[in-house]
């Protein structure tokens, strides 16, 4: 869940059950944004956020780990060959 919407529990555990099938460290939970995807949910498309931890968003001094941004990247290519 975002500020923008609510993704089904159904489709969260599936993106956590394909990270964990290929050993890519996933979390999830509750964010305090929005994001570009919300506006298709009204037509019925299922929007499932996805992001990365970071500190001091928006700001000159935004903190990552890259580790996560490489984490990202392979959830998101397994989501394209598997969904």
């Amino acid at each position: 869940m975002d500020n923008s919407n609510i993704t089904p529990r159904e489709y969260v555990d599936r993106v956590v059950k394909l990270a964990r099938e290929n050993n890519i460290p996933a979390q999830f939970g509750v964010t305090g944004g929005g994001n570009d995807g919300a506006v298709f949910a009204r037509y019925g498309s299922v929007n499932i956020p996805l992001g990365w931890p970071l500190r001091y968003s928006h700001s000159p001094g935004e903190v990552i780990d890259t580790r996560d941004l490489d984490a990202l990247s392979k959830i998101i290519a397994v989501l394209a060959k598997s969904w």
